[in-house]
């Protein structure tokens, strides 16, 4: 018997699609603070701080979603360091959540720079807590000094990368660009805990992989700069000499300027680069999982379809005159500045023509 409904009713199906869709919404988004929660926690600077996990947590609140988070940020603390070294972290999650909850209906947390100093004030107090206990003073206070650092600066970059309100000016594009960036040099360290047989580093091979994105979509400019930052953040998770910033930078350099000539090519170019940056270590261990890395993300960039790598590419590629907030303004001004000149030469004639 076919089902009936009203004019201004839907079919029980229907009615369970449009109820269940806010649901699965929800706990998709629910699903994803836990998600960034365990990745940051999982993220270790100079192999004994770990910033990012606490960060994240700020910024996403005293709600359902902030407790997930910080659950998340938890639980990659103690996977990444055991329980002794996450207490201190859990302590610093405990405090953060129970502000933001507290807080969460004061017009404070609708200040940018609230959390983000809060959350660096909690990481200096809990440090300075932790630093009572070390003997090494002054390299232990060094590190928490850089660790509260970074703790702010992460809770805002996080904010500003994933916040959903709308650009209004240019600085608050260039600070989302800069979390996003902020936050794929987070997931690439946390991954770089991860080997396969002892060999390849899967995050140092994602991070070679977008530095050859960068340098054959946006040239030897953006393939230096990515090289720089993503070098920078394997380098500062594994500890020790500036090994990855020097290969990446000069293989984006140097690669980069040969992207018209193929991506054959520019591999082969890359692939020179790196290994004279390997070997510029000038170390009885010259790093030579660096090659592997870099071979391995070579094959994955060479087999990788057409369709795909223009579209990859294009993520790197500079925004073109008029596109963005930053293009129109500029194009705005062009306009205004031509009307203005066309006016002159027309008082000017009408005046010329009047006398």
């Amino acid at each position: 018997m076919e089902e009936k409904t009203l004019p201004w009713q839907g079919t029980w199906s229907e009615k369970r699609r449009i109820t269940d869709q806010p649901a699965a919404k929800r706990a998709a988004s629910l699903g994803a603070h836990f998600l960034l929660g365990f990745v940051t926690g999982g993220v270790r600077v100079f192999g004994t701080w770990g910033p990012f996990g606490v960060a994240m947590a700020a910024r996403a609140g005293g709600g359902a979603g902030g407790a997930l988070c910080a659950l998340g940020a938890a639980a990659g603390y103690i996977l990444s360091g055991g329980l002794d070294w996450a207490l201190r972290y859990w302590a610093a999650l405990v405090l953060v959540f129970t502000a933001s909850f507290l807080l969460r209906d004061s017009r404070l947390m609708l200040k940018s720079w609230f959390m983000p100093v809060l959350t660096a004030g909690i990481m200096a107090l809990t440090g300075a807590l932790d630093l009572i206990s070390r003997r090494e003073l002054l390299q232990t206070a060094v590190g928490i000094a850089t660790e509260t650092i970074l703790s702010g600066i992460g809770a805002y970059l996080f904010r500003m990368a994933l916040s959903t309100e709308p650009i209004r000016e240019e600085r608050d594009e260039l600070r989302r660009a800069a979390g996003g960036v902020l936050l794929l040099c987070c997931v690439l360290m946390a991954l770089a805990r991860l080997t396969i047989p002892g060999v390849l580093c899967v995050g140092r091979v994602g991070a070679v992989f977008c530095v050859m994105a960068a340098a054959f979509g946006g040239g030897p400019g953006s393939g230096a700069l990515t090289g720089v930052i993503l070098g920078l953040a394997m380098d500062i998770c594994q500890g020790g000499a500036p090994l990855f910033t020097i290969c990446y930078s000069f293989a984006g350099l140097m690669a980069g300027a040969m992207k018209r000539q193929g991506r054959l090519f520019f591999l082969l170019v890359w692939l020179a680069a790196d290994t004279l940056g390997v070997f510029w270590n000038w170390t009885p261990d010259p790093g030579l999982p660096a090659l592997y890395e870099s071979f391995a993300a070579s094959v994955v960039f060479l087999v990788l379809p057409a369709s795909a790598m223009r579209e990859l590419t294009a993520l790197a590629r500079r925004p073109r005159a008029g596109d963005g907030e930053a293009g129109v303004r500029a194009y705005t001004a062009r306009r205004t500045g031509e009307l203005a000149a066309a006016f002159r030469e027309l008082y000017d004639a009408v005046r010329i023509n009047a006398e």
